[in-house]
Order: C-alpha cells, then sequence, then structure tokens
C-alpha cells in the first residue's frame, strides 16, 4: 500500500534518475550528470556534486557543503496541503496474471505433472465417472516435487495410484487445471499531497542548472512510480527563487508539485480451478407428446410467464423478467418470479428438465425473455 513516504521516496528516486547516470543512493553525495563552476578554496573550480534527500537540510552540513562547491536538493512534503480525492468504487481487482509454473497433463487416465512448485499454487482434478469419480485439489508446499504432488493426490482419490511423477485414476471425463493465486488489490483512499523539491546551491548558476534539468525532466512525466510500485499523478503548482540568503551563499529554487496517489490493500487471492454449472449433452432430448400435452397452442389471452406450443416449439408469454407473474399461474404451465427467484408450474415433470443446448431447452427451441440468462445451466435473471 502506498502512504506518505512511498510517495516522496518515488519523487525522490524520479529526481536522482534525472540528476544522476547510475544508481543513487539517497541522502548520499553523489557526482551528477550537471557542472558548475564555483568559487573554492579561493578559486573557480568545477563542481558536480549533488547530495540529494528526503527532508530538510541541516544548516551546518549545507553551509559546509556550499562553501566546498556542492549542491544540495531536498524533497519535502508541504504541510497542510493533503486533500481527500477518494472517488472510486471500494471493489477488488485483479492485478495482473500470474501463469502457474506446474504443468499437469492429462493422456487418457493419467496425469503427468512436471516444472516447479511453490506455495502459491493449486492443482485441481474432477473426476466424473467411475471408480476415482469427485473432485480433489491439492496446494502444494515450498518443499513440493512434481512426484510428490502425483503421490499426494493417489492417496487422497480412490482407487488411484502413483509411479513418479505420474498419476493414474480410474474414471472417465476428466479434467485438470493448475492455477496460481492471483494478486489482487483494493483502491481504500487517494489523496493529493504537495511537495516542495528545493534546491540549494552555491552560486546563481548553479541552480539555474540544477532547477531547470528537473522542472524540465518533470514537465513529461504526468506520472511517476512510486517506490510501492503503484502510479501517482504528478501536477506542476508553481516555482520561484529565493536569493534572499545569498549573502549567505546560499542561492535557491523551489519546484512545488501535487502528487496524487492512491492507498491499496493487497491480497493473493484463490482462481477457480473449473465453471460452475457448465453442462455438455451428446443431444438434445426431445419432447414427448405426452409432456407437450395439455400446452396451450396460442399466446392469445396467456397471461405473461405462460409457456406453450408454438407448433412444436416451446414458447413464453413476455418480453423481459419485469412481466413475469410474482405468483404461480395455476393450472398453466408458467414461469413466475417467486423473490426474484425464478420458479416453474408445475415443479415435477419433464418440460424444463435440461439446460438450453446451442439454444435448445430440453430439445424444443424456447423463447424466453431477454433478461433471463441461460447460460449456467438453468434459468437465472440477468445480472
Amino acid at each position: 500500500m502506498a502512504d506518505l513516504s512511498d510517495a516522496a521516496k518515488g519523487l525522490i528516486d524520479t529526481v536522482a534518475a534525472i540528476l544522476f547516470s547510475g544508481t543513487y543512493l539517497p541522502g548520499a553525495e553523489g557526482t551528477s550528470i550537471l557542472t558548475w563552476q564555483a568559487p573554492v578554496n579561493g578559486t573557480v573550480a568545477a563542481c558536480s556534486t549533488i547530495q540529494l534527500y528526503r527532508g530538510w537540510p541541516g544548516t551546518n552540513d549545507l553551509q559546509g557543503d556550499l562553501v566546498a562547491g556542492k549542491a544540495h536538493v531536498s524533497v519535502f512534503p508541504e504541510g497542510g496541503s493533503t486533500q481527500n480525492t477518494t472517488r472510486y468504487q471500494l471493489a477488488w481487482r485483479q492485478a495482473g496474471v500470474t501463469a502457474s509454473t506446474l504443468i499437469a497433463t492429462l493422456s487418457g487416465v493419467t496425469i503427468t505433472f512436471s516444472g516447479t512448485c511453490s506455495a502459491t499454487q493449486v492443482v485441481g482434478i474432477l473426476i466424473r465417472t467411475g471408480a476415482s469419480a469427485g473432485s480433489y485439489a491439492y496446494r502444494c508446499t515450498v518443499t513440493d516435487t512434481p512426484a510428490t504432488v502425483a503421490a499426494a493426490f493417489a492417496a487422497a482419490i480412490p482407487s488411484a495410484s502413483s509411479s513418479g511423477a505420474a498419476l493414474t485414476v480410474v474414471g472417465d471425463t476428466i479434467s485438470v487445471n493448475s492455477a496460481c493465486d492471483q494478486s489482487a488489490t483494493k483502491e481504500v483512499r487517494r489523496q493529493k499531497q504537495g511537495f516542495r523539491i528545493s534546491c540549494w546551491t552555491p552560486t546563481p548558476q548553479a541552480r539555474d542548472l540544477i532547477a531547470a534539468a528537473i522542472d524540465t525532466a518533470l514537465a513529461d512525466m504526468p506520472w511517476i512510480t512510486l517506490s510501492d510500485g503503484s502510479a501517482g499523478r504528478l501536477i506542476y503548482r508553481t516555482t520561484y527563487p529565493d536569493d534572499l540568503p545569498s549573502k549567505d551563499r546560499v542561492w535557491r529554487r523551489d519546484l512545488c508539485y501535487t502528487l496524487e496517489y492512491a492507498t491499496l490493500l493487497s491480497e493473493a487471492q484463490p482462481v477457480l480451478m473449473f465453471p460452475v454449472g457448465s453442462i455438455s449433452r451428446s443431444a438434445p432430448v426431445a419432447l414427448t407428446s405426452a409432456e407437450l400435452a395439455g400446452l396451450p397452442t396460442s399466446p392469445v389471452g396467456l397471461a405473461n410467464g405462460t409457456l406453450w406450443d408454438d407448433g412444436g416449439a416451446l414458447a413464453m408469454v413476455g418480453a423481459n423478467t419485469t412481466d413475469l407473474p410474482t405468483v404461480p399461474v395455476v393450472p398453466s404451465w408458467c414461469i413466475w418470479s417467486n423473490g426474484g427467484l425464478l420458479m416453474t408450474v408445475p415443479t415435477v415433470g419433464n418440460v424444463l428438465r435440461g439446460p438450453p443446448v446451442s439454444g435448445v431447452w430440453a430439445g424444443q427451441s424456447m423463447t424466453l425473455p431477454s433478461g433471463i440468462d441461460t447460460s449456467n445451466g438453468g434459468i437465472i435473471p440477468a445480472s
């Protein structure tokens, strides 16, 4: 999560990348890519040493370094400049996609494991028929290997056996998946914070050189990376020189920015191993004449939600979910809304006995309201 220190460190790192060509340790003296002339020990010398840090400079250290021709750049959060700008929904969002490094390969009734294991990986096996039928999951540990994963499943699955990294089960219609926990973040707050970048230099030339380099580079950076890896929006406010202390050989210029950043929570979330409610069938089941018997053959005069026989195709009266009755229409076949849960009348029978397959419900075309979702092996109000 990003807080004030992450924002300040991110700004320090950004300024360091502008002033120094290599890795810079904040707070230490470093040789910058800029060079200026300054009086040192009674003579004019070329200087390029800058000390960059978070906070306000100490008077003694600053005076001694300026006499030696060195410069300071400080990054300081301005008091009283914080503004709460929270405006987004509090919701978890997946931060990225992490691929599993443990691979499970299915061939017939044998599952072979390969790759490497970690504590963030879970393997799932779904066996629909046979002596080994059931759903099984195993979370790996840091000491696991493909062979120990196979052995763990062999111990948990009836009639299963393992040999090295290969697992053999007894069953049919098998699915296997290896997944990794995914990183998710939730933004719990967003704020704007004012920052002041102050250039403390021994000469006006050094002040103009250093401040201009920072100002020009930051003008092309609407977003910067904070120390926690999140991004902050950098907004320029103002700049001004302060030559009043020039009698003490201090030439200063301040660059003022507003940095907007988010406070984030993060956690590792498990993933779905197998889709729920996905049912397949080799062929639709046709309605029998007995099942069609009793259905009206015309929608004229029928209440919304009533099912009727449209020349052998199953249809329903009504255009959307708001048209559904809230009580069952008896004795007609119908669909009705029981407090948002869709019900059928009669409750015993085979008219709606299977999920739709390629637009066919139980073997017959069915016209459903546009607000009803039939993709999960049932009929539910679409969200």
